[in-house]
């Protein structure tokens, strides 16, 4: 009987303390039902898509940029602005783009990553270096963009930034 109980409780601790099965290949971490299969490096298809996409905003490519987002993008900006629809989306940068500030974006690095069973997309991490006229000025800020990219559209994307500190603006002045 001592053995019996002794089983059923190392039983018991083993399946208890057992975590979801994830891929041996998983990075990182999520706590979003998203990722509930682990997160596995996505692939350099989108990462091209999202580089693409930024090249056609320099452009200020409204169709080229039109055909690369989904019907129904979701956009999140900086300033907690939200943006549903193509035809949205295309309103809005014909009237950013019109009102002078001259958006130009320098992108620094990017990478994917995506759900591990997941074969129709990936998020991309990127970071580019946004600049906006201000009158005579030039105003420098780091954008930081978690972007969805679906079947090679940009489904959705979240845009955090801030302005560059003295110290990266000093940087900017050697080059």
């Amino acid at each position: 009987m001592k053995k019996y109980i002794t089983t059923v409780v190392i039983i018991g601790l083993v399946v208890g303390c057992s975590s979801p099965t994830k891929t041996s290949n998983a990075v990182g971490f999520s706590t979003i039902n998203a990722f509930e299969n682990g997160m596995v490096i996505g692939n350099q298809a989108d990462v091209d898509t999202w580089l693409a996409y930024l090249d056609l905003h320099n452009k200020k490519d409204l169709e080229g940029i039109r055909e690369m987002n989904h019907d129904s993008i979701f956009i999140s900006d900086a300033s907690g602005n939200v943006i549903f629809g193509n035809d949205k989306h295309i309103a809005f940068l014909e009237e950013w783009f019109e009102s002078g500030v001259n958006p130009a974006w320098n992108p620094i690095w990017g990478t994917s990553v995506k759900e591990a069973d997941d074969e129709n997309g990936s998020m991309v991490l990127a970071v580019a270096e946004m600049t906006l006229q201000q009158g005579d000025s030039s105003v420098y800020v780091n954008q930081n963009f978690d972007a969805y990219i679906q079947n090679g559209k940009v489904r959705a994307f979240w845009i955090t930034h801030r302005d560059l500190n003295q110290f990266e603006l000093d940087g900017k002045k050697a080059q």
